[in-house]
């Protein structure tokens, strides 16, 4: 008897544990697919009115410098440069080498900083590499919280 109770619990333990995960699996999903609806150009006016609304300064790259990438964006606040590279809106996991070559781009304008944003999430190696140059990840539960602040009157 007391075999079967312990078999029953176990049995039910698993069914909620399998349950959060599903849960938590399609919420991570729908972050990612809430970007989908999205033109590429209104996209970029959201995420640019969103970091405008924390005080960065968008600003169109000189002839001299590099040109900006479709997925780039290039903004200065209180005369710093940052890159963002925003074109893994749609990834479901970004790796190391998206983060590595926003650090190229940040190199090639002069930027101290970047962001990378993501409508997932980030590999393991991926953030600990942006941690250590200057890059902060912003994956798709940030991301769709930044840009409804920056929608919100």
């Amino acid at each position: 008897m007391e075999t079967m109770l312990l078999l029953a619990g176990l049995a039910v333990a698993i069914g909620i544990a399998m349950t959060a995960w599903l849960v938590s699996r399609s919420r991570r999903a729908a972050v990612a697919l809430s970007f989908a609806g999205l033109r590429e150009r209104d996209f970029e006016s959201a995420v640019t009115e969103a970091f405008r609304a924390q005080g960065y300064e968008p600003i169109k790259v000189s002839r001299g410098e590099p040109m900006a990438k479709v997925g780039e964006l290039v903004l200065r606040r209180e005369r710093v440069t940052y890159v963002v590279d925003y074109r893994h809106r749609h990834a479901g996991k970004v790796g190391i080498d998206a983060v590595q070559a926003l650090q190229r781009a940040m190199a090639a304008r002069g930027a101290t900083g970047g962001f990378m944003l993501a409508g997932g999430r980030f590999s393991r190696q991926a953030t600990a590499f942006a941690g250590s140059c200057g890059i902060r990840l912003i994956d798709g539960a940030a991301l769709k919280a930044m840009l409804g602040h920056a929608k919100a009157p």
